[in-house]
């Protein structure tokens, strides 16, 4: 019998299921709360009021958990024994989730995921917002991806988009910190579901260095 911790903040118990030395841990750890951490942070805003402000603490409170959530995943898959295996098991990724975005298992690809995640916790945090320069209707977000301030150009369309799910104000975030340098410096090879998991099955060396991918990734709970 285990205790854990929900989503909801609630405490609860679950079975561990001994089968041949595998184990099974059904139910979902919650994420690391970083609000507190983000709304004590001193962010740099340009042009940004105090709506736009709370939009985006919320939005990357939610790409904090996203990105939690997938760095949880890398760790336990990365590390099999019985604890990860009891990990594995609360995490909402399921086991095919790498294979449909990044293409067929490779170590040092899974690596390489595993380590733009790491630098996106780490550096998230630290990013700076523009509301004020971006005008193009079409656009959700852009960077440069040497910008030492480490700025998220937030366009239109960004504020048009839902908190969460694909093409969303949360995925955008991680989309767009995942092309910075200090976090990996992503591309943009392909854009939209369909051809980002094409890209993962056709060119999985593309996919694993595809801002999407990633994003898609974080995101998908049909596996």
């Amino acid at each position: 019998m285990f205790d854990y911790v929900d989503s909801s903040g609630s405490l609860n118990s679950v079975k561990a299921v001994s089968n041949s030395f595998q184990f099974r841990l059904t139910g979902l750890l919650a994420a690391p709360n970083q609000a507190s951490l983000r709304s004590l942070r001193n962010t740099t805003y340009n042009g940004c009021d105090a709506a736009q402000k709370a939009s985006i603490l919320e939005a990357a409170q939610k790409a904090d958990q996203y990105v939690n959530q997938a760095r949880t995943y890398f760790q336990v898959n990365g590390a099999p024994t019985i604890e990860s295996q009891l990990l594995l098991s609360v995490s909402n990724f399921q086991r095919n989730q790498f294979t449909k975005w990044f293409g067929a298992f490779d170590k040092d690809r899974f690596n390489l995921v595993a380590s733009h995640f790491e630098k996106i916790a780490l550096q998230g945090p630290k990013s700076s917002y523009d509301c004020k320069t971006c005008h193009k209707p079409d656009v959700f977000a852009y960077v440069f991806a040497s910008d030492p301030s480490q700025t998220i150009y937030l366009c239109p369309r960004y504020w048009k988009s839902p908190l969460a799910g694909v093409n969303s104000r949360a995925g955008t975030l991680v989309h767009e910190n995942s092309h910075f340098k200090v976090n990996g410096g992503t591309e943009d090879y392909e854009y939209g579901v369909n051809n980002c998991t094409a890209l993962a099955q056709e060119s999985p060396e593309a996919a694993v260095m595809n801002a999407d991918n990633h994003e898609y990734f974080l995101i998908d709970e049909t596996c």
